[in-house]
């Protein structure tokens, strides 16, 4: 086998582990959120703490979580194409209105669909431990840092394709 067939082979290898742990590590992330969110509201807040119900409702959620980072990327994309994001002090006054308006979009998106996807999770979380109006927000923050937490130790192991950690 020729070096540059070697090379091509360990690119692809490497590539296909890397993706496979970025996914093993959402959904270890996903069922750490469920049984954390389902532990909250069952300690805290006196729910039924079904773990199984929480994770398929919490489950369903997540495309929609998947969909705004895909909305924020395009945006990203399509408002900071062709600038040098490594020289910034070297930017004209039209590039630094556009990064800023593009900025504040995406700003804009990421509040409203943080709030959404918020209120579509807590509903999830309540629905399946049966706790009492605003205890399913907080265990979803609660539930939120802790698969946070997990992401951030794995990223520390594991890095995706491209440069992007998750």
């Amino acid at each position: 086998m020729s070096v540059a067939a070697e090379n091509g082979l360990e690119i692809a290898l490497d590539f296909a582990l890397q993706g496979a742990a970025g996914v093993v590590v959402t959904i270890l992330s996903l069922l750490i959120f469920g049984v954390v969110a389902s532990l909250a509201s069952r300690e805290v807040f006196g729910g039924r703490g079904d773990r199984g119900a929480t994770i398929t409702l919490v489950s369903y959620c997540y495309p929609w979580f998947v969909l705004l980072s895909v909305v924020l990327l395009s945006v990203f994309a399509a408002g900071f194409e062709g600038l040098d994001l490594n020289r910034v002090q070297h930017w004209t006054d039209a590039e630094i209105e556009r990064a800023i308006v593009y900025g504040a979009l995406m700003l804009g998106i990421l509040v409203a669909c943080f709030v959404w996807l918020l209120w579509v999770v807590s509903k999830a979380i309540g629905v399946a431990n049966d706790v009492p109006a605003g205890a399913p927000s907080l265990c979803a923050i609660l539930a939120a840092v802790a698969a946070g937490l997990v992401s951030v130790v794995a990223s520390a192991f594991i890095s995706l394709p491209i440069g992007l950690t998750f």
